[in-house]
């Protein structure tokens, strides 16, 4: 919980703010080059992100769960990223593909059929998978 601090709105301030030792990777991950980009993969597992990820992965859910079609689409994107970073083969029968076209199924019941439509049949998806 922050207790106390100071926002800062401006975005070019913020970008300011973002560049060399002050900013987020750096304070984060002091090790890498200030001018170096940290990728989400990166970002989202340093310890102090943790919490962070914990509480973005349930704020999409509860949207999904509220009819919200892009919340349910970004987690079916999230899990056929981790299908695509597995290092196994991953089967029609496996939780990540399940629930990959479970999403998707329901991004296309929500409204999004066309983005979502093109992902299912893309990846095969069937009925039995996406339930």
């Amino acid at each position: 919980m922050l207790e106390r601090g100071a926002a800062i709105t401006d975005p070019l301030a913020l970008r300011e703010l973002d560049r060399g030792r002050f900013g987020l990777g750096s304070v984060l991950m002091p090790m890498r080059s200030a001018d170096a980009p940290i990728p989400n993969s990166e970002l989202f597992a340093a310890p102090s992100m943790v919490p962070v990820r914990k509480a973005l992965d349930n704020e999409l859910i509860a949207a999904s769960q509220a009819g919200d079609a892009m919340a349910s689409l970004f987690i079916a994107v999230a899990y056929r990223e981790s299908i695509n970073a597995a290092d196994r083969p991953v089967s029609p029968r496996d939780p990540l593909y399940r629930n990959y076209c479970r999403y998707l199924a329901l991004a296309n019941s929500q409204g999004w059929g066309d983005v979502a439509g093109e992902y299912w049949r893309h990846d095969g998806c069937t009925t039995d998978t996406g339930t």
